[in-house]
């Protein structure tokens, strides 16, 4: 079973350093992409070397990495690999679906996106718009831990890899998240399963 894991500073890089030394690590063939590859000598690592971090990346490298090996895997935030023995079992690894955690609430799709934060997503929701797809189509994923069966994630990478530059300009200009951009990628991968066509479904609670 294949992990991927985006660990980019020290918080992160020490996180999946601990989980490394747990004897649930040992499940994965782990994939690191990282600023600091030299900490992960007996991992597939993959070298980090932007100035300001983009969301975007970590999904784009973990569906491109499961896509190349056409085997099913996990990508997981490096700061929920403490929790994410506990969480593992509730994932059908078996199945045909792409499964995601949870989404941002309970109902899910992005016509019920926080009315607070409706200026930051105004430019989603005229893109949205001008090409014609209601809002009710996109889920708002929570990316933490996603789980991919195998299949093939071209068509889902041109459309997620389509809206990096709406994303990055968006945060530049609204809000920067811990000083990366391309944050809200939750709903880059809403947008991207529904014009891809991809199943998903998410946890039961």
């Amino acid at each position: 079973m294949v992990l991927c894991v985006t660990a980019v500073g020290k918080f992160y890089i020490d996180n999946l350093l601990n989980f490394t030394r747990t004897e649930f690590s040992k499940k994965f063939d782990i994939h690191i992409l990282t600023d600091h590859p030299e900490l992960f000598p007996d991992y597939n690592t993959d070298l980090y070397y932007k100035g300001t971090f983009n969301f975007f990346d970590k999904i784009s490298y973990g569906f491109t990495v499961i896509n190349k090996l056409q085997q099913s895997g996990f990508i997981v935030d490096a700061d929920d690999l403490p929790t994410f023995d506990n969480l593992y079992n509730s994932f059908d690894t078996n199945s045909e679906y792409i499964q995601v955690q949870q989404y941002w609430d309970e109902r899910g799709t992005f016509n019920y996106t926080d009315p607070d934060h409706i200026s930051f997503w105004r430019f989603m929701k005229n893109f949205l718009k001008e090409n014609n797809i209601s809002e009710n189509n996109i889920y708002m994923v929570l990316e933490k831990v996603l789980f991919l069966p195998k299949q093939n994630y071209s068509e889902f990478l041109n459309y997620f890899e389509s809206l990096r530059f709406l994303f990055e300009k968006n945060s530049r200009e609204q809000e920067m998240w811990r000083g990366g951009v391309g944050n809200g990628e939750g709903v880059a991968i809403g947008y991207a399963f529904y014009r891809s066509n991809l199943k998903h479904k998410r946890l039961s609670n």
